[in-house]
């Protein structure tokens, strides 16, 4: 008999994971080119016509600092705003804008915009040498700083109505004499004001409030996550208007998330609005690529719908009132009088209510029968 040889090797390793270059909106695929095709109108047909009937909020019925807002949810059938600072993904609601690249463009431009001509393969140290020698020139001649920039006194007629670039120049202007004033030298004060401009752009994002929500009650990972408090929270379900009944215009403010695992650079849009003006291509883009923007490979199973208000917008204190709640769904670990709450609230107001459990034979959470 020959003797058995032994095991001499461990487990399978995992299959190389592929870069996905894809963009997913409700399960959906789409290519880079077609989200960047997609205007913002026509992101807002498809989202009218792929919105659920029912969305779902999860709820951990803890108390914070603005106390008990899961339970303040139920009672007054509001959704609190989240400032998106807060968010525990620190890639939600940002931007991707390149700041070395903003900064070139940006030192490039005042040159060109105070007559000082530049090469386009110059890095912003270049840039920034030549635009010192420039404007110390200029000012040896006389010239004021404002008159070299072109800024115009916001005087007479034209008083108060300065258009975004013309206030960014002007801004431009001052940051740089008030930084002279410090004795700083002219590298220090571009980078001080070129860096204020960059983050003027960036944090655009911070003034957006959202109200995040699901498509299913029985999400595990959502019951397990300080969403739920490992469920011993609840979850809202809410009935959403069909398409021809949506006439208050909340509807409008409701997205789904836009899933990738490649955060897109929006450097050309953002540096196109700071010389123009705020448009729809901007705002979409803004939208697609910041407010709307997550991991897919993290958070894709969350299948996310978001409620979004520029900051005060839908409510004042950011409690939006919204749509009816139909149901209520208790975490299998609620603690007795939390669940006795929750239950008196939904029995007076006249709201079903059913516990989610673990199932028996597989892993997913059901109703309680």
């Amino acid at each position: 008999m020959k003797p058995k040889m032994m095991l001499q090797e461990g487990f399978r390793r995992a299959d190389p994971i592929q870069d996905d270059p894809n963009y997913y909106i409700c399960g959906g695929r789409y290519s880079y080119d077609e989200i960047e095709a997609m205007t913002w109108e026509e992101f807002g047909r498809r989202r009218d016509y792929s919105m659920p009937d029912r969305l779902y909020k999860y709820f951990p019925n803890t108390v914070s600092t603005g106390g008990n807002r899961s339970v303040q949810a139920l009672e007054y059938n509001t959704v609190y705003l989240q400032d998106v600072k807060k968010f525990d993904d620190n890639y939600d609601c940002t931007l991707s804008i390149r700041e070395e690249e903003f900064a070139r463009i940006r030192i490039a431009y005042y040159a060109e915009i105070c007559g000082m001509k530049t090469e386009t393969q110059w890095d912003y140290e270049k840039c920034a040498t030549e635009f010192s020698r420039f404007l110390y020139s200029e000012i040896n001649k006389g010239r004021e700083l404002e008159n070299i920039f072109g800024v115009v006194s916001s005087t007479g007629s034209d008083a108060g109505v300065r258009s975004e670039p013309a206030l960014l120049h002007a801004n431009f202007c001052l940051r740089i004499k008030l930084s002279l004033l410090k004795n700083s030298t002219w590298a220090a004060a571009f980078y001080e004001a070129i860096h204020n401009e960059y983050l003027h752009v960036i944090n655009v994002v911070d003034k957006f409030r959202v109200a995040c929500f699901t498509t299913s009650p029985y999400m595990i990972n959502m019951w397990s996550s300080h969403y739920a408090d490992n469920h011993r929270g609840f979850c809202i379900e809410y009935q959403i208007p069909s398409f021809n009944h949506r006439i208050d215009g909340l509807c409008g403010h409701l997205f789904p998330v836009v899933y990738s695992d490649t955060r897109t650079d929006v450097l050309n849009k953002c540096l196109a609005v700071l010389q123009t003006k705020r448009d729809k291509e901007y705002l979409i883009a803004i939208y697609k690529y910041g407010v709307l923007a997550k991991s897919k490979s993290i958070w894709g199973q969350q299948d996310e719908w978001r409620l979004v208000s520029y900051n005060n917008m839908l409510a004042d204190d950011y409690n939006c009132k919204f749509y009816p709640i139909t149901k209520v769904y208790l975490g299998e670990r609620m603690e007795r009088n939390d669940r006795r709450l929750i239950v008196d609230i939904c029995e007076r107001k006249g709201i079903p209510y059913v516990r989610v459990v673990r199932d028996k034979e597989k892993y997913q959470m059901v109703e309680c029968s």
